[in-house]
């Protein structure tokens, strides 16, 4: 049965995707013949200014079915548009607008709309950096090597590995106990790493702090003495770079510790803190509703005070000649993962971005942003981290939540959503730096998650067809420490365990292992990716690089199987033999195959 409507911007629009200022976009749509309307129409929304205009789309060409309408937008200024498509005939109207797989359905009232990104300049893509896995290293619990003496203010636990409330269930004081991960542990395991197919290391904040997390940063220019101090990561870049590995640093720019240089509410430094007084240089840094103990803090955490981001003072010294930016970059670094995005302002964060990138052109400026970051709003402000000047990464949690959702409750649909958005939403280059994750320091251990209901077999089996989707997916995909090895944790703090050297689930490992030398096929680093079929818990997907293909296939339809046809012979990723003809896919199996 024909479609009576024909539009979808993955399809009928030119190009696909985010436009860049001052080039045109040609949308078309298709309207079967015993649907002729008198008058079709976009109408565009400015996002910056809720200004609408209504254009109209010629009538450009007809055959037996469908009658054509076309036209091409120029768009002379970066920032979101938003639009949709009013049909007329006679004294009826209606409107085409979004639906969840991007299709448009006609409505009787306007619906969802659909978004057109359009960006200063293209963001710079680091080949090297999407070229392997991210692995995310969380310093305290990895690994421990040589003797650590313990800050004053800190607890040392002795028991590597031991339970997160052992000693008590007080989070202030979870807060101060360290296992002893170091840097120079990082560096005693680079084989490891590198054997997992990385090419990027991403650290958890290595700064001074008396927390083991060091969310709550004491002094930015210095690496805190217990992980090895600022020769530990000289070091650690330079041994990285040997295994064609780089070093990826997490910064926290939007606020600092109660206990810090900066604001000292404990006494704990020699220097005048904000707290301590209001003549001292750093005031001006923070803000106070009446000082000094009502202070503006992270979400209402009175050791997070949080920055005056506003202040030129501040942001000299962090983003400005000789600054904590240019700084840390000097050392060889790739860029920064930058905590809480969303909570930095535009001048802010332009500031911060234009620092990094002044040390390395292609440096990656990741974002800390947890929905779709191209349309994302902020305390009421939509956001442009990608009109150029700002992000060129962000960690990609639609598409860990799609993949999860996928595989629990067979939501394919679902899961084609979100690639559907990534690809329509996000500048291409910006696309293909994503950070591809199923679980971070935040959040619950995907082993746990997929645990929860099922036996570890199973389990297991359902982590590997996660980290199919992950590895196969736009993007690069990252390892939280310890997921390749079985680690299991629930939210945070308790995802943060210990590496378990010695008691290893060495089947995982190789799994994670395979998968780190599919990565590295050109296919899956620039290829392009269509979604193919997605029902009743199936979801197959393929990328494209000239005449090379892989097709990903899962079904998670818990009583049914799934025939998979295939046009030509083509190899099983997992097995190595050749498949003709068709796949039959079991209930919660899945196959890569490659041409």
């Amino acid at each position: 049965m024909k479609i009576e409507y024909v539009f979808n911007p993955l399809r009928n629009k030119t190009p696909v995707g985010p436009s860049c200022a001052g080039a045109g976009v040609t949308y078309t749509v298709k309207v079967l013949r015993h649907n002729r309307c008198d008058n079709v129409f976009i109408v565009l929304l400015d996002d910056s200014d809720e200004t609408a205009k209504k254009i109209r789309m010629p009538l450009v060409s007809q055959d037996a079915a469908y009658f054509t309408y076309q036209v091409t937008v120029n768009y002379e200024k970066p920032g979101l548009f938003w639009y949709y498509f009013e049909l007329s005939h006679g004294k009826y109207i209606w409107y085409l607008c979004k639906t969840q797989l991007f299709d448009a359905e006609p409505m009787s009232s306007v619906g969802e709309s659909y978004a057109q990104v359009v960006y200063e300049k293209p963001s710079l893509a680091n080949h090297q950096y999407n070229s392997g896995i991210i692995y995310h290293i969380f310093v305290d619990r990895f690994k421990k090597a040589g003797e650590i003496k313990a800050k004053k203010g800190i607890i040392s636990r002795k028991d590597w590995g031991g339970s997160i409330t052992k000693n008590t269930t007080d989070f202030l004081i979870i807060n101060k106990e360290h296992f002893g991960g170091n840097i120079h542990g990082i560096i005693e395991k680079l084989p490891y790493i590198k054997s997992l197919g990385t090419s990027t290391i991403m650290l958890s904040p290595i700064f001074e702090s008396s927390s083991y997390h060091k969310y709550d940063t004491a002094d930015l220019e210095n690496v805190d003495v217990m992980f090895g101090g600022n020769e530990a990561l000289k070091k650690l870049v330079i041994e990285a770079k040997k295994l064609g590995m780089s070093v990826l640093l997490d910064g926290v720019f939007n606020h600092v510790g109660s206990d810090s240089i900066y604001f000292n509410k404990l006494g704990t430094y020699d220097s005048i803190g904000a707290y301590q007084s209001q003549k001292s240089k750093f005031y001006d840094w923070f803000v106070f509703h009446k000082w000094p103990d009502d202070y503006c803090s992270w979400w209402g955490f009175d050791t997070l005070p949080q920055f005056n981001e506003g202040n030129a003072s501040l942001q000299k010294f962090i983003t400005g000649p000789g600054g904590v930016i240019e700084k840390h970059m000097k050392t060889g670094i790739l860029g920064f993962r930058l905590d809480v995005a969303d909570e930095l302002t535009d001048v802010f964060l332009d500031k911060i971005c234009a620092s990094i990138r002044k040390q390395k052109s292609d440096a990656i400026v990741m974002g800390e942003v947890w929905e779709d970051a191209a349309t994302k709003l902020a305390y009421g402000k939509r956001r442009a981290y990608f009109n150029g000047h700002q992000l060129n990464s962000v960690m990609n949690y639609p598409l860990k939540n799609a993949i999860i959702d996928f595989i629990l409750n067979k939501n394919a649909e679902g899961l084609a959503s979100v690639f559907c958005m990534l690809k329509d939403h996000y500048p291409r280059e910006v696309a293909y730096n994503l950070m591809n994750f199923l679980g971070t320091h935040d959040t619950k251990r995907i082993l746990t998650i997929l645990r929860e209901n099922n036996s570890d077999d199973h389990a297991f089996n359902l982590l590997k067809i996660a980290t199919a989707l992950m590895y196969c997916s736009p993007g690069v995909p990252a390892v939280f420490y310890g997921d390749e090895a079985g680690v299991v944790g629930g939210d945070a703090p308790f995802s943060r365990v210990c590496f378990p050297w010695g008691r290893e689930d060495k089947t995982s490992i190789a799994w994670y292992r395979k998968l780190g030398e599919l990565r590295v096929r050109e296919i899956l680093v620039s290829g392009d990716c269509n979604v193919l079929f997605v029902h009743n818990g199936v979801f197959i997907m393929e990328r494209r690089l000239g005449n090379e293909r892989i097709i990903v296939a899962a079904n998670c339809c818990s009583h049914e199987n799934f025939k998979l046809n295939i046009e030509s012979q083509m190899t099983d990723f997992e097995t190595g033999k050749p498949v003709k003809d068709s796949v039959l896919l079991h209930p919660y199996s899945f196959v890569i195959l490659s041409n």
